[in-house]
């Protein structure tokens, strides 16, 4: 995102906004809470923000209070005020577009918007063809409870005989993953970007060796803005290097379109192809045979209102392997909610997926063709450090990013081997540098 000049054009406008929020006391996040729409202690809040610096959290609450008083052209002012300081170049002429169309605009400040977007112009025009860099600094710890997806019985089927585990199988374990990513965005033109990134990860096992890698990757995404189509196509090559597992190179295809009705609701489609290729060597000697390509289509619905926003999505795919007992047939419906805050993001999602097997494998069980349902539950929450509440008067946190998430998976299955469940706790942290 591009920082736009500070401009004083308003100064008068600010003075009645100071002097309309000044108090003697302090408004905290939790008294914002209770109160979401008294429109006078909301302003007194953003203008105590803006005196500690914490200009996200003045920019968070002035959104969320123009969207609940989209007639008061004052309130959009002070807006715009704050977006030409420290926001992106388009969130600014959104804003000014909203002005524009307000029934209260005044030949005044529609000569003074005028100025402000001829100068945003200027300054987009001057770096149109600037790339902007990045370099995201990754460190994450996650927990699993059944890392290597035990059975709920103990045992197994191999070769249509029930075994049991070994004594010595791990169910609980961690890994640490340290990775860097160093990446760019640009703009092409008024509707249309691009953005690509290369990464490096390292992930290390506590008590097992099965999930330890190295992993390389490759990201290319390109958006298409058109009437009301976002037009989004993805390009990603992930190289995973196990240490005692056979490598996998994966490639994937996306293209996805997400069409506005209106400004709260959305319809949303796409296309999928992911193709994955194992490493056979001498040590892994037939997973050649795994070697499949999964083809998708999803279509789903999107709801957006105040800080809410709700997705309904259903899915259908289908994966071809080398040998018939690796390929399926899979169906998935997904519902999720998030939640915008000034701290952060949550989101709440619930999916179930269906997994139908072509043919059975005679080296599990030869008189059954598999068939699976998997019941996944997935809690998150992440942000900048800074937006914090405790932290928020420490710039040391900025550009900082946390992300907590919970996931449990319930898999049924007519096969035992593949009844179990699982939870995954994960906690990651993100230093982004720009340049």
């Amino acid at each position: 995102m591009k920082k736009v000049p500070r401009n004083n054009t308003y100064l008068l406008i600010l003075i009645f906004f100071f002097n309309v929020v000044s108090a003697n006391s302090q408004i905290s996040f939790e008294q914002i809470l209770k109160n979401p729409n008294d429109l006078k202690l909301n302003l007194k809040y953003a203008k105590e923000q803006e005196d500690l610096g914490n200009f996200k959290s003045v920019i968070s609450t002035l959104e969320r209070l123009t969207s609940l008083y989209p007639e008061n052209i004052d309130l959009k002012m002070y807006y715009l005020s704050i977006s030409l300081r420290i926001d992106s170049v388009e969130r600014t002429i959104q804003i000014i577009d909203e002005i524009k169309n307000s029934e209260q605009l005044t030949a005044e400040i529609n000569a003074e918007i005028d100025i402000i977007l001829q100068n945003l112009n200027n300054t987009a025009n001057a770096n149109e063809n600037k790339w902007n860099g990045y370099i995201d600094i990754s460190l994450s710890h996650t927990y699993h409870t059944n890392i290597n997806n035990l059975s709920d019985s103990g045992t197994f089927y191999v070769s249509d005989s029930i075994s049991n585990y070994a004594t010595n199988e791990i169910e609980n374990d961690t890994l640490e993953i340290p990775s860097i990513r160093i990446g760019g965005f640009k703009k092409l033109s008024d509707n249309s970007n691009i953005n690509l990134n290369i990464g490096l990860s390292d992930t290390n096992q506590n008590k097992d060796k099965s999930e330890e890698k190295d992993l390389n990757s490759v990201f290319l995404n390109h958006n298409y803005f058109k009437d009301k189509n976002l037009l989004s196509t993805t390009f990603s090559f992930n190289k995973s290097n196990y240490r005692n597992q056979a490598d996998i190179n994966t490639i994937n295809f996306g293209l996805r379109d997400k069409y506005s009705i209106n400004k709260n609701h959305f319809l949303i489609g796409g296309i999928n192809y992911t193709k994955n290729t194992y490493n056979q060597n001498n040590t892994f000697s037939t997973t050649r045979e795994k070697n499949n390509y999964f083809v998708s289509g999803n279509i789903g619905y999107e709801f957006i209102f105040s800080n809410n926003k709700f997705l309904f999505d259903y899915k259908d795919g289908e994966s071809k392997a080398i040998a018939d007992q690796y390929g399926y047939k899979q169906e998935k419906y997904l519902i999720s909610y998030s939640r915008y805050f000034d701290f952060g993001t949550f989101n709440f999602s619930k999916s179930f997926t269906e997994n139908e097997y072509e043919i059975a494998d005679t080296f599990v069980l030869s008189s059954t063709v598999r068939d699976d349902e998997l019941d996944t539950t997935s809690i998150s929450l992440n942000g900048e450090l800074v937006n914090l509440y405790f932290l928020n008067k420490f710039k040391f946190f900025e550009d900082i990013y946390y992300n907590l998430s919970f996931s449990k998976i319930d898999s049924t299955s007519n096969i035992l081997n593949y009844n179990y469940e699982k939870e995954i706790h994960n906690i990651g942290l993100t230093k982004r540098i720009n340049f």
